[in-house]
């Protein structure tokens, strides 16, 4: 009989008894004098005990003695770096899987075939190890795209295109870092509350109108100082035949967060936390996970993250009910509405100021791209489009060719936003971890 292993925490304070007294060992100390017992070791001590009590054998050399850091299931928990992280072992093992596989270090010009079962093994070693590193589960997108596609090759083999092995090999250079990538413990009660210095809290929302397409755009505001920033525009027409309203809401969220970090760097006002109000259910969805089934939403996902990672800003997601939203759904829908939302601000007694999404995030080309080869939406990222008013809701994917422009049409004319300047701290290792705001 083979029990799992079992891995435990406790507080290493010294012991006293009922009367105040030391709690000694005999020889427990260095040289094997004598010491005081603490709490941890005594917790040590009974687990052990209680597994020989049934029977059962302690495997030996791989007990760990109550310590600052253990490895546990194949990764490293490590107290005095806050961190946990693959243990070198497996670092080493999986790395060496990817070079068998792919047949190298570099990536190949053509597709490879490789075997179903040795991709089939390698995938969920990577997922095992996305739980230690950062951004991890984003890049199994087209490893796991390429596992579960049919082919009728001679014993399953399995196609690995140029996107998969760029995954592979970004892989590759996570597991051979160092020090080893890791994600913070406890990373969820770290996450700024309201009104925190370095917290900006905006609201964003896009419309896509098929039959009236004046009224498709996007917008996002928020409140700095006592001034109302906010940005809108209009997509252009191929940008609304050619996506799904649920890619404009993520391209909306991506545009509110690199326009508002462009603006608050021109302040030198330093962002350490964003959190983003949408009303988008499926675009929520995706950020919160980190990565979307829909090739288009993930692609989006992906450059979000890789640039936030970059800042070392963190960012997390959540729902607002279209009503709340009105404002950035008047930006959004341009005309009169547009004039009712910026009324409300101006009725508050702010400030208004206007910037221009950066161009580098106005262009949607990739987005298009792989969401048209990709085939469309999977059934359940359709059902995830409840957010937001009832066009949104009725809307749905249909095809055509991208016209190669940058994606939207500014609705006036003002001067681009300032570069972004925040400098990352390479201490902090934090991307969108994306832990709902409670």
């Amino acid at each position: 009989m083979y029990v799992d292993d079992i891995g435990a925490a406790s507080i290493n304070d010294l012991l006293f008894d009922h009367r105040g007294d030391r709690v000694m060992l005999a020889r427990g100390g260095v040289d094997g004098a004598a010491c005081q017992q603490r709490r941890a070791s005594l917790h040590f001590d009974a687990a052990v005990g209680v597994i020989k009590h049934f029977d059962h054998a302690n495997s030996e050399g791989k007990s760990w003695h109550p310590g600052e850091r253990m490895d546990f299931l194949g990764a490293t928990l490590d107290l005095n770096r806050e961190a946990l992280y693959l243990t070198e072992l497996k670092r080493d093992s999986y790395a060496s899987a990817i070079v068998a596989l792919v047949g190298g270090e570099t990536a190949s010009k053509v597709e490879l075939r490789v075997g179903a079962d040795e991709l089939n093994s390698l995938c969920h070693k990577l997922l095992h190890a996305a739980s230690t590193i950062i951004l991890g589960r984003a890049h199994t997108f087209y490893i796991l795209r390429a596992l579960r596609a049919k082919t009728r090759l001679t014993g399953g083999r399995k196609v690995l295109g140029q996107r998969a092995q760029g995954e592979l090999l970004w892989w590759l250079a996570r597991l051979r870092a160092d020090p080893p990538e890791s994600c913070p413990l406890a990373s969820s009660s770290a996450f700024a509350r309201q009104g925190a210095p370095g917290l900006l809290v905006y609201y964003s929302d896009a419309s896509r109108e098929l039959d009236s397409p004046g009224e498709s755009g996007y917008g996002g505001w928020l409140i700095i100082g006592d001034t109302f920033v906010y940005f809108d525009g209009r997509w252009t027409d191929d940008k609304v035949r050619d996506l799904h309203i649920n890619e404009l809401e993520l391209a909306t969220m991506n545009f509110a967060a690199f326009t508002f970090l462009a603006y608050a760097a021109s302040i030198s006002f330093i962002v350490t936390h964003l959190l983003e109000f949408t009303d988008n259910e499926a675009a929520e969805f995706a950020t919160d996970r980190g990565k979307s089934r829909a090739p288009g939403m993930h692609e989006l996902v992906r450059q979000g993250n890789d640039d936030l990672l970059r800042l070392g800003v963190t960012a997390a997601s959540t729902r607002v009910s279209s009503v709340d939203n009105d404002v950035a759904d008047g930006l959004s829908g341009g005309g009169e509405r547009l004039q009712d939302a910026l009324r409300i601000a101006r009725e508050a007694g702010l400030p208004l100021l206007r910037l221009q999404v950066p161009p580098n995030w106005r262009d949607l080309a990739a987005v298009v791209e792989v969401s048209q080869r990709g085939g469309g939406f999977p059934v359940e990222t359709l059902l995830g489009a409840r957010g937001g008013s009832s066009r949104l809701r009725s809307s749905t994917a249909s095809g055509g060719k991208h016209g190669g422009s940058d994606g939207e049409t500014s609705s006036e004319t003002a001067a681009e936003a300032v570069a972004i300047g925040v400098a990352a701290t390479a201490e902090t290792v934090v991307a969108r971890l994306l832990v709902r705001h409670r």
